[in-house]
């Protein structure tokens, strides 16, 4: 509470000059924090600005320029090289004359390029360049107009050795050179555009350093305003929100000695500080009573009463507080015996106490919530005991209001949830064992017919199916025949005499299934329906059958086919197709084996016929050579009969290295077939 003031008192509505007013001060104070620092942020970016306009002046008279110009140097070169080798190629003096003209018009252009660059030199190494490629240039133009003189006398051969071989070199020294200039007048550009960047940095820099100090005088300056005119409306705003809260112990609203400045003043505010502390003044008088008043309730002490004076309608807050606080204590007291037996788990208590007025509304509230509760906990137990049964498709059956909602999706979810987890894990699982039985059907060193009556059965037991067929992919014997699909296996089918046993690939339904290298799904009417399934008792027919191919690296190996009673399931199907590829990988095994045992004899068969047809040969080889010895006897006897024998001999010699010949081809188809065996092996 604000203590007695001075005995300087003012009278309402007082009127002050300007300059000692509030908003006099605030516009002088304005003024003089706002015009000087944008003075100063004012020089510093005018100075950087002259210093990034004096950088890019660099760059837009001196190196951009001479770049383009260095350009159209090179640009003019090129055009004379190519003007001259079409004079020299040129078939008449029309042509000529107008090249001629070209090169001219070009070498114009080429002086006045370099002119243009020379103007953008400003250091000494880069004259010296310039000085350097503008010689290698003149000694070019005067090979140009040598070969041009040697064009125009028809002396084409030494024109063109000239342009192949000096002018070109000459050319390609100027363009390196050029190239060099332009590399560093690009590089003098990247640099002055670095400066051009670093200016703009620097002033970025001091625009922010300056702003920062602008920045700083603002804050020190409203600092200052808020010690002398905004200090005061804070005390007053934070007693009112104070009082407004009800803390009645913070009964000052600020130091003595701020609160005696801000009564005193001559001003505005002071007129607004005498008038709170007045209200003040009185306000705390009523609400330390009220405080008394309440915390003798809150002590028990029933007979508590108002000491304070209240004055035009604050005499209703006593007698009201007295009786709300009577009723209040009575239904907190009811209320709070409500709660207690929800947090000891009673859903059957009850309020008891009478609630009158807008009061019975709590009552009616606290008895539907305990209702509502009982049917939820009821229905969440009911669950949870289906659930933990086995019975995963229980619902809730209780209304569920409100955010209560949540609890039955959630429910609803979770019991759906599980059910979808149990009934992909199922599914899982018997695909899983019905592939791992599969492979104990298939494991071992079985021959193709066998293997084929082991899958076929085991198909059709674990998919509950009816009746399974086997069909083994044939190759042909003779190249005018095609491949067939044979029947090698079955499980509970009855054949008749109607029914084929072997297809060829594209006929039927298994015959296109191998070709189209896709399963193929029917669904039979019963009229089509042939009874193929028979027993002592009973006969059947699959309205339902599914005709797929199994492979090996995309070759089809035979197919299987399969017959329902009902429909197939995606489980069915998946599974079918799943286990398509191993049994192709195991049939292909099965007949690489085969084929592997049956080769190995058919090896062994040929190296015992070639073995006897070595030791043929080896025979009649020796009989050779003893007709061979006879033979030489004779001639010592029957000389005179040399020219006819001569003959016979050389008949004989060419036989005998016609069967060395033989001897060492099957020697080496022997060498071919060992080898052969035991790659197979």
């Amino acid at each position: 509470m604000i203590n007695e003031p001075s005995a300087i008192q003012f009278g309402s509505g007082t009127r002050f000059p300007f300059f000692r007013s509030m908003r006099g001060k605030l516009i002088l104070q304005f003024l003089a924090v706002s015009l000087i620092p944008l003075a100063i942020v004012g020089g510093v970016a005018i100075t950087q600005l002259h210093a990034t306009k004096a950088a890019a002046n660099e760059v837009s008279d001196n190196y951009f320029p001479g770049i383009i110009h260095l350009k159209n140097a090179e640009i003019a070169l090129l055009h004379i090289i190519e003007a001259q080798k079409n004079h020299i190629i040129a078939q008449d003096d029309v042509t000529m004359k107008r090249l001629e003209t070209e090169i001219q018009h070009q070498r114009a252009n080429l002086v006045k390029a370099l002119a243009g660059f020379e103007r953008t030199l400003y250091e000494s190494t880069e004259t010296e360049a310039f000085e350097i490629g503008r010689a290698v240039l003149n000694d070019f133009l005067q090979t140009n107009n040598q070969v041009i003189l040697l064009s125009q006398t028809n002396d084409d051969e030494k024109a063109q050795s000239l342009s192949i071989g000096t002018a070109n070199n000459r050319l390609e020294n100027a363009l390196g050179l050029m190239d060099n200039m332009r590399k560093s007048k690009v590089f003098g550009f990247k640099k002055a555009k670095s400066a051009t960047a670093q200016a703009a940095r620097t002033g970025i820099t001091l625009t922010l350093i300056a702003s920062l100090v602008f920045t700083v005088i603002v804050v020190m300056v409203a600092f200052l305003v808020a010690n002398s005119i905004a200090k005061p409306v804070l005390i007053v705003t934070e007693a009112a929100r104070k009082l407004t809260a009800g803390n009645v112990k913070s009964t000052d609203i600020g130091p003595p000695i701020e609160v005696y400045k801000f009564i005193t003043r001559r001003d505005e505010i002071g007129e607004i500080g005498r008038a709170f502390d007045a209200l003040t003044r009185y306000f705390q008088e009523v609400i330390a009573d009220i405080v008394q008043v309440s915390q003798g309730l809150a002590a028990s002490n029933l007979s508590v009463t108002p000491q304070c004076e209240y004055r035009g309608d604050f005499a209703q807050i006593k007698q009201a507080q007295e009786m709300a606080l009577f009723n209040q204590q009575q239904m907190i007291e009811d209320i709070i015996h409500v709660f207690q037996g929800l947090a000891e788990g009673n859903l059957h208590v009850a309020p008891q106490t009478k609630y009158q007025g807008d009061f019975a509304q709590i009552k009616n509230a606290l008895q539907t919530v305990l209702s509502d509760l009982r049917e939820v906990c009821e229905d969440i137990v009911q669950i949870s005991q289906e659930i933990e049964n086995g019975n995963l498709y229980i619902m809730p059956q209780a209304e569920y209001r409100g955010d209560f909602i949540q609890i039955r999706n959630s429910l609803e979810m979770t019991a759906a949830n599980l059910a979808e987890v149990m009934a992909k894990n199922a599914d899982q699982d018997w695909l899983k064992t019905g592939k791992t039985q599969l492979n104990e059907q298939i494991r071992g060193e079985k021959n193709i017919v066998t293997l084929a009556k082991n899958i076929i059965s085991f198909l059709t037991t674990y998919l509950n199916a009816q009746v399974g067929l086997f069909y083994r992919l044939k190759e042909p014997n003779h190249a005018e025949q095609g491949a067939s699909l044979q029947m090698i296996a079955s499980y509970a089918y009855t054949a008749s005499e109607n029914t084929p046993t072997e297809f060829l690939v594209g006929e039927g339904l298994v015959g296109q299934a191998a070709l189209d290298k896709k399963a193929i799904y029917r669904t039979h009417r019963a009229d089509e329906c042939t009874y193929i399934i028979q027993s002592g008792l009973t006969k059947a027919a699959p309205r339902y059958v599914i005709i797929i191919p199994f492979l090996y690296e995309n070759a089809v190996k035979g197919v299987i086919e399969i017959g329902f009673a009902n429909a197939l399931t995606d489980i069915q199907r998946e599974f079918i197709e799943r286990v398509m590829q191993d049994i192709g990988i195991v049939v292909n095994t099965a007949e690489s084996r085969a084929k592997m045992q049956e080769l190995l004899e058919q090896s062994q068969l040929q190296a015992e016929e070639l073995q006897a047809q070595s030791e043929e040969l080896q025979a009649q080889q020796e009989e050779l050579q003893q007709t061979n010895k006879a033979l030489q006897a004779q001639r010592e006897e029957l000389q005179y009969k040399q020219e006819a024998l001569q003959h016979q001999n050389e008949e004989l010699q060419t036989q005998s290295e016609e069967l060395q010949t033989q001897q060492e081809e099957l020697k080496q188809a022997n060498e071919a077939l060992e080898e052969r065996t035991q790659d197979l092996v």
